[in-house]
């Protein structure tokens, strides 16, 4: 389970760098359990 987390962590931060300056919608930041929240 942690391990998807920081894969997803990683495309999620992909995705962020990707789209940052045309449309910055997407925020993911994930505790230690591996929970996600989106801004």
């Amino acid at each position: 389970m942690v391990y998807i987390s920081m894969l997803l962590n990683k495309t999620m931060a992909m995705i962020n760098e990707f789209t940052w300056g045309k449309q910055p919608l997407i925020i993911v930041m994930a505790d230690s359990g591996g929970q996600l929240l989106i801004f």
